[in-house]
């Protein structure tokens, strides 16, 4: 699946382009297999998928979907697949299916087959949902209404344990919900605790293992506020440390069912040396294991008038440790990835080094909605004969691709511009070539150039479908330079650029930014320019470029960016 299929045209490749970087953009689970190959093999599956099976595309590329299967996975089931694909019809079937992990989940696999225009089968399609929450609940259901008709005779016992599968089963799907909702461990391992009680226990506890270089946290929830207090000043007392029942569950102990707590197995329970005042009838503790890791600990402690825990009540915690545990493992990989994608974006920008006539500034913030690497760059340099050039840019897209087109742009840019070209002619040279080398990837750009006069300087710039800079002026007034606007570099057959002139004077500043500053999914974008402006002309006059930029990041981002921000702020020295 890709936009430069052998036969296409290239009025067709654009369109491609963007239907390829649309289904990858979605969060929908995709694979295509080929059933011209023999065993109708996998050639493309989405990221989407990967992320829910945790197989890539060069492990599963040639190998029919069944490696998902396993033993669990009913006869019934593959049967009607098969009998799909021969058949050549879609089908839907909900089927158990394994992650590489071996984590089992309910995958609702829609099967269609693709034709080509003479009706000759050409490929199957198939868009993955994981529905386990649904399974589980209905199963719930289905054997909380079992439990029900089996237990007529004791008809207050059948709905009593009819009412706690129920509510286990809601438990789990509860918890399941609040932890995949978010990547921040500490919102989601309190959210567990809360949930738990009063539900499951009278009080819980979730004991995390940091790394070495990280802290011990302890997170706890109990049925009553007092007895919460105090359970919270014992774990801020223990600094940090585990109780003795958490500690040998992390050393790979197994789980641990007590039915009848005695004054010696509480005080192993709470962490601290001592367990007065603590109501434990009986208690569960689970190591929170992953991929072979022990991460942390889960206790959970009913009171003394509550019925005691039994082995229900223990494969239930498991699995909530287990989901737990997961859990925490998704958010350490998601934290070493994104580490490892902002270091990689902020490699291929350059430093901010000190020209001559100006004070310059920047800034790059990467977005927080992945761990894929942007587009976005800036480039600031002094040119042979004295001018300082300045380009900004970003690249449609949030991969490697992008990052490698990112790459080559601001080279190409900064190359062209050092050989002292106007600005517009520097941009129409970067798009011969992105042409002639057959750079998919669209991008917008500014190129501007900035020669010292006796009175100030010249501002000459050419923006190929980038955002207008913004100009504050020595008095504090600000406008959006909106001049010198030509379409995107990668576009077929353009005019040539024009320039655009402004005339600069001393302590006059240029701001350039890119789309994530000023985009918001609730608002257009003249809102967002016109939020910008604001944002500059509330800063104070004699704001320093590091000043001005603090300034407008912390009046333009108040929450989770969306996408990544690159931003440049350079003032004219005074003579």
């Amino acid at each position: 699946m890709t936009s430069s299929e052998p036969g296409s045209s290239s009025g067709h490749a654009p369109m491609r382009d963007v239907l390829e970087r649309a289904v990858i953009a979605t969060d929908i689970s995709l694979t295509i297999s080929d059933p011209s190959q023999p065993d109708n093999p996998l050639v493309w599956a989405s990221p989407a998928f990967a992320r829910m099976t945790g197989y890539e595309l060069a492990e599963i590329a040639g190998r029919n979907c069944r490696f998902l299967q396993g033993e669990g996975t009913q006869p019934e089931t593959r049967e009607r697949m098969r009998d799909a694909v021969a058949r050549r019809e879609p089908a839907t079937v909900t089927v158990l299916n394994y992650r590489r992990d071996g984590s089992a989940f309910w995958n609702e696999v829609a099967i269609s087959p693709v034709l080509d225009e003479d009706r000759k089968l050409t490929h199957f399609v198939g868009v993955q949902t994981d529905v386990t929450a649904r399974v589980l609940l209905e199963q719930g259901r289905e054997r909380a209404y079992a439990a029900e008709r089996s237990a007529r005779a004791d008809a207050e016992g059948a709905r009593a344990a009819a009412e706690a599968a129920q509510a286990q089963t809601g438990l789990l799907v509860d918890a399941t919900t609040l932890l995949v909702a978010t990547l921040d461990l500490d919102e989601a391992l309190q959210r567990l605790v809360e949930v738990v009680v009063p539900v499951l226990a009278d009080w819980c506890l979730v004991h995390l293992a940091e790394p070495a270089e990280g802290p011990l946290r302890t997170f706890a929830a109990h049925v009553d506020d007092t007895a919460a207090a105090l359970l919270h000043a014992r774990i801020e007392a223990a600094g940090g440390r585990p109780s003795a029942a958490m500690a040998s569950a992390m050393a790979g102990n197994d789980s641990e069912l007590v039915r009848e707590v005695s004054a010696t197995q509480a005080a192993r329970l709470v962490p601290g040396e001592h367990s007065a005042g603590v109501d434990a009838g009986s208690a569960i503790v689970v190591p929170l294991r992953a991929r072979r890791q022990t991460m942390g600990a889960l206790t959970l402690v009913r009171g003394s008038s509550r019925q005691p825990y039994g082995q229900p009540e223990l494969s239930l915690a498991r699995d909530l440790a287990r989901r737990a545990a997961l859990t925490v493992d998704n958010a350490r990989l998601y934290t070493h990835e994104r580490h490892i994608a902002e270091t990689l974006q902020r490699s291929l920008l350059p430093e901010v080094d000190a020209v001559e006539g100006a004070e310059v500034a920047a800034r790059y913030l990467p977005g927080s909605s992945g761990v894929d690497v942007g587009g976005d760059w800036y480039d600031i340099l002094q040119l042979a004969d004295g001018a300082i050039g300045v380009t900004i840019g970003d690249v449609m897209g949030h991969d490697m691709r992008a990052a490698a087109a990112m790459g080559q742009l601001r080279h190409m840019l900064r190359g062209y511009a050092w050989e002292g070209g106007d600005p517009a002619e520097v941009l129409d040279r970067v798009d011969r070539l992105v042409r002639g080398l057959a750079i998919t990837e669209l991008a917008t750009a500014l190129c501007a150039r900035i020669e010292r006069t006796e009175g100030g300087a010249i501002l000459r710039y050419a923006s190929a479908g980038h955002l207008p800079p913004v100009l504050r002026s020595a008095d504090g007034s600000v406008r959006l330079l909106e001049d010198g606007q030509s379409l995107l570099l990668g576009l077929d057959e353009l005019e040539p650029r024009t320039d655009a002139s402004e005339s600069l004077h001393p302590g006059d500043t240029l701001l350039l930014y890119t789309d994530g500053l000023v985009e918001r999914r609730d608002a257009g974008l003249d809102a967002g320019l016109a939020r910008l402006v604001a944002a500059v002309d509330a800063a104070p006059v004699s704001a320093r470029p590091e000043e001005l930029c603090d300034a407008i990041v912390a009046a333009m981002t108040d929450g989770p960016l969306s996408d990544d921000v690159a931003l440049v702020a350079l003032r004219i020295d005074e003579l």
